[in-house]
């Protein structure tokens, strides 16, 4: 049978699944078993598991992104089949799933082998085994047994395995206070400036067991020390009638500011009376307070944890989410060279009244989806989404030598999704879909421009304007895909580009020389495409227009016969031939603004 541990801020469970599919997610229970999640962040069908024949188990993910330990991102759709013990990761939830053997183990001693087995007291089980459970009050006036203090770290351990800071947690401290301590009355409190508030009181049904003193809190609250005192007559007034004495210890959070209070109280009513307040049961109330701190701030931190865990897993890769997450000061801001890409969907402006807002949203996210997978694959950065567009960098937050070299590798990913892209969509939109990319490579200042709770992470400055340039030039040009000079500078020999022109783009005064990108293993039509088109721009620059025509003549009857570089480059050297510009410069002026 399979063994689900589903864990988040609001759940701590253990799910015994006898065999078939099962789903996770927070919609109610359907045909197939279901866990029910308790995370807004979680979509309402998330997962579904399904045994097989193997021993292994088919993971496909029903909603939005996932990601398994070891393995990266589980997209929208996808299946996988994996092996057990597997942790998958969603909104703030993780659940972890493995295999039960009912088989015996290697070290289990047979039944019948003459040991002396020896047992001692019972220990302490969850609420959910035992309804009521009673244990007789230390002695303190005496050394504590080994029994003693086992019943005593026991009861503690089950004051931390309940869920900080639920009904059970806090309840689970006030029973403590009587049933491990020996007082009459536990209590809770927790503070809001000045008002206090009662999260949990044993026994529940007494009402005096409900009273507290003010006058100690404020104590409490103003030194953060743990205070006991006997009380004769009624100078402390009438929350203390008919008590004996007190004890009070502080809860502190996170910034050891006191938030809160684990009280206690022995009453002259009780067979009790005459004892007061013992110093080792004071230390044993401040040990429950110091467990509740503690769970306290486990909680804020691993709360804190969770919005971390989802600020970055939306912009970086698996890995870099876990760099992040060992080391945040990586989001300061900081110069350093880093690559950037823009891609821009072409002739997108018309789609939403062919097919409607609705199929149009759908087919957006669509796109964006695949896209962001291919970048988080080569370990980029999403700086941001921008209506039918998206910008991505390398070389930060985390050093990698070869970003330029991985961010052709992910804009030749984003490339080869267009066919299946468009297998799926050009039937509805009647045209196939299609993307300009621009790289560029260059030092920026990076950082966190948004907030604390809400992450807005990338580069500024010129790197980043003229990448953007750069991808706008790309439906000027013709091609899909166009890398600065400074980036092809970084780039292995072997990778397959094309010098396409020089060009001086809108709002950046210093001309760059563009390539185009080709594909990773291209056909000899496309080398002998570059190697005429660029001795045919090599004559453009030197000022013999005729010999570049000539060329480009030459290259449209055969491999650059659609070749929009070819054609513009013809017309220039024309341009050049029939009215000659004696302040010539071998750039093209390219307006790519909002490109």
């Amino acid at each position: 049978m399979l063994i689900v541990k589903l864990s988040n801020p609001k759940q701590n469970l253990t799910h015994t699944h006898p065999g078939g599919p099962l789903e996770i997610g927070r919609g109610p229970q359907r045909d197939v078993p279901r866990l029910v999640v308790e995370d807004r962040y979680t979509s309402r069908d998330q997962l579904r598991i399904e045994p097989l024949s193997d021993g292994r188990l088919l993971i496909e993910n029903l909603g939005s992104i996932a990601s398994i330990a070891n393995m990266g991102a589980l997209a929208t759709g996808e299946k996988r089949e994996v092996s057990p013990p597997i942790r998958v990761t969603f909104g703030y939830t993780t659940i972890e799933v493995r295999w039960e053997k009912e088989a015996q183990l290697p070290g289990d001693l047979p039944a019948d082998d003459g040991s002396a087995l020896h047992t001692i007291n019972t220990p302490i089980r969850p609420r959910a085994v035992v309804e009521e459970e009673t244990h007789q009050p230390l002695d303190l006036g005496q050394a504590p047994t080994p029994a003693m203090l086992t019943m005593w770290f026991e009861r503690l351990l089950a004051v931390q395995r309940a869920a900080a800071g639920s009904d059970e947690f806090y309840e689970e401290t006030a029973r403590a206070i009587v049933d491990l301590i020996g007082l009459d009355s536990g209590m809770v409190l927790l503070r809001s400036g000045e008002q206090w508030r009662q999260v949990a009181c044993h026994p529940p049904h007494l009402p005096e067991a409900r009273r507290f003193s003010r006058r100690i809190l404020a104590e409490v609250v103003k030194q953060g020390r743990t205070f006991y005192q006997a009380f004769e007559g009624d100078a402390w007034g009438g929350s203390l009638v008919d008590v004996e004495a007190v004890v009070a210890s502080p809860i502190f959070d996170a910034h050891d500011q006191v938030v809160g209070v684990v009280y206690g109280r022995r009453d002259l009513r009780t067979g009790q009376r005459g004892r007061g307040i013992q110093p080792l049961e004071a230390q044993l109330v401040q040990v429950l307070a110091a467990a509740v701190s503690s769970g306290l701030v486990r909680k804020q931190s691993e709360e804190e944890a969770a919005r971390t865990r989802v600020q970055f897993e939306q912009f970086f890769s698996p890995e870099l989410a876990r760099a992040l997450r060992r080391n945040p000061s990586l989001l300061e801001g900081q110069e350093r060279e880093v690559t950037v890409m823009f891609g821009d969907l072409r002739g997108f402006s018309g789609i939403s009244e062919i097919i409607g807002a609705r199929q149009t949203y759908r087919l957006l996210s669509d796109i964006m989806d695949r896209f962001t997978h291919r970048i988080m694959e080569e370990d980029g950065v999403v700086i941001d989404y921008y209506g039918d567009g998206f910008a991505a960098m390398w070389n930060a937050p985390a050093e990698q030598p070869d970003h330029v070299m991985r961010a052709c590798r992910a804009a030749w990913k984003i490339l080869a999704e267009l066919p299946p892209l468009n297998a799926q969509w050009e039937p509805q939109l009647g045209k196939p879909v299609r993307i300009g990319v621009g790289i560029n490579t260059g030092v920026a200042q990076v950082g966190n421009a948004g907030s604390s709770r809400r992450l807005k992470y990338g580069p500024r400055g010129h790197t980043v304007n003229l990448a953007s340039r750069i991808e706008g030039a790309t439906k000027l040009l013709g091609v899909p895909c166009l890398v600065s000079e400074y980036a092809v500078a970084q780039l292995p020999a072997e990778v397959p580009r094309r010098l396409i022109c020089r060009a001086r783009v809108t709002g950046i005064a210093e001309p760059v020389a563009l390539y185009e990108l080709a594909v990773p293993q291209p056909d000899s039509t496309w080398w002998e495409l570059k190697e005429r088109y660029e001795k045919a721009w090599e004559a453009f620059e030197k000022g013999e227009f005729a010999e570049c025509l000539r060329g480009c003549a030459e290259l449209a009857s055969g491999a650059g016969k659609e070749d929009v570089p070819t054609r513009l480059l013809a017309q220039r050297a024309s341009a050049q031939l029939a009215a000659p510009d004696p302040h010539f410069e071998p750039v093209y002026s390219l307006d790519t603004k909002g490109g």
